[in-house]
């Protein structure tokens, strides 16, 4: 989750194991290494995790089934959120909402305006073309 992703031959991300972390969800170990290392260029949250945290992302079919359940606080991953920011903005490390997945469906402004909390850099996926294969990177100037 934060600090890259899990990096595995099968996931085509060319970045060695080596130099990515994955660290938990919610968690005061992850801030604690976060303020500690020197060596954190950014943090990389797929907010769908909210819905399942510390686990696997769950497949589309597991989101749109009827019968599925998330332990969902909504406050208190909006606060794990804010606690998140402050602790990037402090060390200079960029935060990077993955919303390739969510979009635009949690609120207008994304996942950004639904949980109150401002990303660095933003992606986004087929929600912003209408379904067609696009993908886009946003981020503040400067």
């Amino acid at each position: 989750m934060v600090g890259g992703v899990r990096c595995n031959p099968e996931s085509g991300n060319p970045v060695k194991e080596r130099d990515t972390l994955t660290l938990k969800d919610m968690d005061e170990r992850t801030l604690r290494v976060l303020r500690t290392r020197d060596d954190i260029a950014c943090v990389l949250v797929n907010p769908v995790q909210a819905l399942h945290p510390n686990a696997g992302a769950p497949a589309d079919s597991t989101l749109v089934a009827g019968g599925a359940t998330a332990g969902f606080d909504r406050a208190a991953y909006a606060a794990w959120l804010q606690r998140l920011r402050r602790v990037c903005s402090e060390r200079g490390i960029v935060l990077i909402f993955d919303e390739v997945f969510l979009g635009f469906r949690l609120a207008r402004g994304g996942v950004q305006e639904y949980f109150g909390i401002r990303a660095d850099m933003v992606t986004y996926g087929k929600t912003v073309a209408g379904g067609l294969p696009i993908g886009v990177v946003c981020g503040r100037a400067g």
